[in-house]
């Protein structure tokens, strides 16, 4: 997005500081990976909704989206993030 549109929108009062949240990081794929990787099941996708950036606790986010896929997604989202604590 745009910085600054988003610092107008801060000075305009049409967005407050509490419902800002930024995402940094990188990801690198080479030519047709990803695609290739999607089409063989390694990535789980899911419906994207503003709630879950702009609501949920980010450390609850991905425990949020697994169970809202329902069936066995429900049942890894409840799977600790070390093993060691199972």
């Amino acid at each position: 997005g745009s910085f600054e549109k988003l610092k107008a929108l801060i000075d305009q009062k049409l967005v407050e500081p509490s419902n800002i949240r930024f995402f940094v990081g990188y990801s690198g794929w080479s030519e047709g990976q990803l695609k290739e990787e999607l089409k063989t099941g390694s990535w789980v996708t899911a419906d994207m909704f503003a709630n879950y950036i702009f609501k949920e606790n980010p450390k609850d986010l991905w425990a949020k989206v697994m169970k809202n896929k329902g069936d066995v997604y429900s049942v890894i989202a409840q799977m600790p993030e070390a093993a060691t604590n199972n």
